[in-house]
């Protein structure tokens, strides 16, 4: 395993600031919506867990769950889930709480997934400054 150094070394503060938006829109959404209809569970938990690891601390399944899900039976369910891909691991098991953080696999899938975002963002940026005749794709000119 990875020393916590090694682990948090792909972690930027740019990647931490889009996790925090994507959270922050999820709730969002979910408050517009009725309840069930915006539901990112993993993905909510991972990047919360990426956040804490970005400030070298671990969360307590109701802490995260109070960050995400607002329901301690989904987090467990989810938790579990994420601990048998080897996403997430428990810093003290015997602990109560036990406080979880993010695996090295972990965190390399979270930074993965907020890069790949990073970078739609920037396709969207991109086209949304090239004249209209350039983003006809109806005529495939690009």
């Amino acid at each position: 395993m990875a020393n916590d150094h090694d682990r948090r070394s792909t972690i930027t503060d740019e990647l931490v600031l889009g996790a925090r938006q994507l959270i922050a829109a999820k709730r969002v959404l979910a408050a517009a919506m009725p309840r069930g209809y915006v539901h990112d569970y993993a993905i909510l938990i991972l990047y919360s867990l990426y956040i804490a690891a970005a400030q070298d601390t671990a969360m307590t399944a109701p802490e995260i769950s109070a960050a995400t899900t607002g329901d301690m039976p989904i987090t467990r369910r989810w938790m579990s889930a994420m601990e048998n891909d080897a996403l997430v691991e428990a810093v003290d098991a015997a602990a109560h709480p036990v406080r979880w953080r993010l695996t090295a696999i972990g965190i390399d899938k979270a930074t993965a997934t907020l890069m790949a975002i990073a970078r739609a963002r920037h396709i969207c940026r991109m086209e949304a400054t090239l004249p209209p005749a350039a983003t006809d794709h109806r005529t495939s000119r690009i």
